[in-house]
């Protein structure tokens, strides 16, 4: 299987000094978050999917979840 990242998707990435990374399509519309996970180390690491609607989904399925779902917040190895 290629995966193709979203830069190759003609998403834009943008970052400020210590936010999540966020890419977002042609719209602009939010599709992506990639996040460190919260300082009391309650969520580690994960990111965040959102459809071209706007509406948060699980990675994996596609299926619509809601802002506090474990679906909405797959883990992720930080590299960045």
């Amino acid at each position: 299987m290629v995966e193709i990242g979203p830069e190759e998707q003609g998403m834009e990435r943008v970052q400020d000094e210590e936010g999540p990374v966020a890419f977002y399509d042609d719209r602009p519309q939010l599709r992506m978050w990639l996040k460190r996970g919260s300082p009391q180390g309650t969520v580690g690491p994960h990111v965040q999917l959102r459809n071209a609607s706007g509406q948060r989904v699980d990675p994996w399925t596609g299926d619509l979840v809601t802002r506090k779902s474990a679906s909405n917040h797959r883990p992720i190895e930080w590299d960045l």
